[in-house]
């Protein structure tokens, strides 16, 4: 009764978005915990069919591996970026090949960083490698086949070689997201947990816990923190330690991974030390600038931060830049005066907008009044008409049609513009038994092959051109005409 099953973990994560390592630790402050190897299951499970829709895979494949070794294979990634192996197996999917190799520096994707991509060949055939995931324990290279037979060549010996300038990026983006989590401490406080997080090569995404929005100048201030970091150019240490020995040295661990006996232990310059098994720069000059260029809401008491590093940083700043600069050349000013100068446009604006609408107000209650009544039906209702040449808030007119008559009236009002269309009001009282303003003109608009409709008391259709406009207004008079009260 104290352990929460990890089917309802695992909804509270899906369906709601809420995290699991929040859950465990709310569930702990209560005396309770969850059941950690049932929730792994059901992610397994849900990243088994994730990767079975891949785009290159056909979902419905159950092909079996054609196999030519018993070995494991192993990753060699963190100290090269190419290796020289044997294929251990290998099975066609619809779009592609799956292959395992002995050794590979291809990482697969896990702990929020996404695969590699790259090259695998020998001297007769060409294989791309356009995603890099695991399967069981096996890192698997999902792989296109440029030319040559594999079956020709299954023993060579093949080169691997990875995307050095996506891999570079990614490394990037991952040791800073380990400083950005740092700085969100020092900034925010301890009460931080990370809840999720995406590494790739354009940008940096980290979930946090935390209970309200992040104001600018916290914002601010964890970009600073994090780019003094990069400033100091520190060095990025990796070791393999005991678990105990390295939550001794203060590592931070991930609630809900899983963890051995011997964990790899990232410090950054003793800045910021974390559990990790991704790839990371040397040191954290290689990062180049960091930026967060979003923060938002996941779920309740869930932030979203999404960032950007080096050259992709650099130019996002300098396209923010050369912006503000066009807009002080528009309005011919300098920095300072720039947000002063935008609000006396903006106040001009709305002046522009209150006289428009005096304008307007003005046209339509002279046209009102000055609209003679074109039919008398029983029970004294009234129809009218009127068209005019010019756009104007139809939304306005219907409701300054409604104070101007106030029951047993209707009014069709044609505007006669580039896109011409027509406005049907009626008033209250006669909505209920008499007429429908908006379904009437949705069923005549659709008569002609135009679109249409509204409220009951207000409908609007647009047309194309003065042909079907004149029709429709024509029609929908002969319908006013024989309403039969």
């Amino acid at each position: 009764d104290k352990i929460i099953p990890g089917d309802q973990v695992f909804k509270l994560y899906d369906t709601y978005g809420f995290p699991v390592d929040l859950t465990q630790l709310i569930a702990r402050e209560n005396g309770c915990d969850i059941d950690i190897e049932s929730f792994n299951e059901y992610m397994e499970d849900q990243k088994n069919k994730a990767r079975s829709s891949n785009k290159f895979k056909d979902s419905s494949d159950t092909s079996n591996w054609e196999e030519f070794s018993n070995d494991k294979g192993s990753f060699v990634g963190y100290s090269k970026t190419s290796h020289h192996s044997k294929i251990i197996k290998y099975r066609i999917v619809k779009h592609g090949i799956e292959v395992i190799m002995q050794e590979t520096p291809f990482y697969a994707e896990s702990g929020g960083q996404i695969g590699d991509i790259g090259i695998i060949q020998s001297k007769d055939i060409h294989l791309e490698v356009v995603d890099t995931y695991k399967i069981g324990d096996e890192i698997c290279h999902l792989c296109e086949i440029l030319n040559g037979n594999l079956n020709e060549n299954i023993n060579n010996n093949f080169e691997l070689i990875i995307d050095q300038v996506r891999r570079k990026k990614i490394r990037a983006n991952h040791s800073a997201t380990h400083l950005l989590h740092k700085a969100l401490k020092i900034v925010l406080g301890d009460h931080i947990q990370q809840a999720g997080s995406l590494v790739a090569d354009d940008r940096l995404r980290f979930d946090l816990t935390h209970y309200e929005k992040l104001k600018k100048t916290e914002i601010f201030q964890i970009e600073s923190n994090v780019n003094k970091y990069i400033m100091k150019n520190l060095e990025v240490m990796i070791t393999n330690e005991k678990y105990d020995d390295a939550k001794k040295m203060g590592a931070e661990a991930l609630f809900g991974e899983k963890y051995g006996d011997i964990v790899r232990v990232i410090n950054i310059g003793d800045s910021s030390i974390e559990l990790c098994g991704g790839t990371h720069v040397g040191r954290t000059g290689d990062i180049g600038l960091f930026k967060i260029i979003s923060e938002s809401s996941l779920a309740s008491g869930v932030r979203r931060i999404e960032a950007i590093t080096g050259e992709r940083a650099l130019s996002y700043v300098n396209n923010n830049t050369s912006l503000i600069d066009n807009v002080k050349n528009k309005l011919q000013c300098n920095s300072e005066d720039l947000i002063s100068k935008i609000d006396i446009l903006l106040e001009a604006s709305r002046e522009n907008i209150i006289l428009n609408k005096k304008i307007e107000n003005s046209k339509i209650n002279d046209f009102l009044k000055n609209t003679n009544i074109l039919y008398n039906l029983k029970d004294d209702i009234n129809i009218f008409k009127n068209e005019i040449d010019y756009n104007i808030d139809v939304k306005n007119f219907s409701d300054k049609f409604n104070s101007h008559y106030n029951k047993k009236s209707i009014f069709l009002l044609g505007i006669k513009t580039e896109k011409p269309l027509i406005v049907l009001c009626a008033t209250r009282d006669l909505i209920n038994n008499v007429i429908n303003a908006g379904l009437v003109v949705k069923e005549i608009a659709k008569s002609i092959g135009s679109g249409g409709g509204g409220p009951s008391h207000f409908g609007t259709a647009g047309f194309s051109d003065d042909a079907m406009y004149d029709k429709a207004f024509g029609k929908t008079l002969n319908f006013l005409k024989k309403i039969d009260v």
